[in-house]
Parts: C-alpha cells; structure tokens; sequence
C-alpha cells in the first residue's frame, strides 16, 4: 500500500498535460490491474500496460483512417472506451464524449454543431448506421489493427 501512495503522490506532485498523466501512469502502474470484466470464462483482467499497448494500437488505426480534427465516441464505459479516448488524443484528434443516455437527437446538435463525421461506436448502438456523412468506425476494429510506431502528435483537450 504504501508502494502505491508513493506512486499516487508521484502522479500529483506537477501540473499535467493529459500526455503527461497517460504517459505517467504507464511508467508507475504498468503491471498493475487496470480492469476486470466477467466473461463467459470467469473474470478477465487487463493490466495498465495492456491497456497501454491496446491504446497505441488504436492510436494507429485512428492516424491512419480518421481524418476529422473532432471525432465522436459513443460507446458503453468500457476498457475498449478508455482505449479510444487515449488513442485519439494520442493521434491529434480531439475526442468528442457523446452521451449515451442523452436523446438521439439532442446528440446530433452536437454532432452538427462540431460538425463531427467521424465517429467511433460500440456495435450496439446503431444511430448513426442511417446517417449520411458519418463514417461509423466500430470499436472492434482496436484489436485487428497491427501496432505501428509513429511520431505522437497529442491533443490536450476533449469535448464533454
């Protein structure tokens, strides 16, 4: 315990940028459990390192297919969540937090007043399926992406 107040102080002890507190993170809590979800197999567990390396994949993919400065996420609070929103950050896109529990239609004001056309979703949220202009990238596409270095050009900021 004491182990884990030291690296808690660590994270703290300086303003951060939101790089700064990812790149942090990894070096303090890398094997440590990030999260745990039930399976039909038990429970799975995903260390902070993993999520790291589930993150830069996405941040591949997002670098190379999306091209929109602002791009929606509109998904469950997941671990696959958490990896798109430090992924696109990662790449030079600005996140946009679309809330799931909101109206439909109140969530395409949003979607037009940023003019977002890209927006990455969960396969079971099908609103977008049926609008034109926006290009659905589902969140299983995290894990088919090869892991690719590039150069990180972060964003320090994200629209709720």
């Amino acid at each position: 315990m004491r182990e884990l107040n030291t690296s808690i102080a660590k994270l703290f002890a300086k303003p951060h940028t939101l790089q700064s507190i990812y790149t942090t993170t990894q070096e303090l809590f890398g094997k440590r459990v990030f999260a745990e979800h039930m399976t039909q197999d038990g429970i799975e567990k995903m260390s902070v390192t993993q999520m790291g390396e589930l993150t830069r994949r996405f941040a591949s993919y997002a670098k190379r297919f999306l091209h929109s400065e602002y791009v929606g996420i509109y998904a469950k609070n997941s671990e696959r969540w958490i990896c798109t929103f430090w992924g696109l950050l990662m790449s030079g896109h600005i996140p946009v937090l679309l809330n799931t529990s909101i109206a439909p239609e109140n969530m395409m004001a949003v979607v037009d007043d940023l003019g977002i056309n890209e927006i990455i979703v969960d396969k079971s949220y099908a609103v977008f399926q049926e609008r034109e202009n926006i290009k659905a990238f589902l969140m299983e596409n995290i894990e088919k992406e090869p892991f690719v270095e590039f150069e990180e050009d972060w964003k320090d900021n994200f629209v709720v």
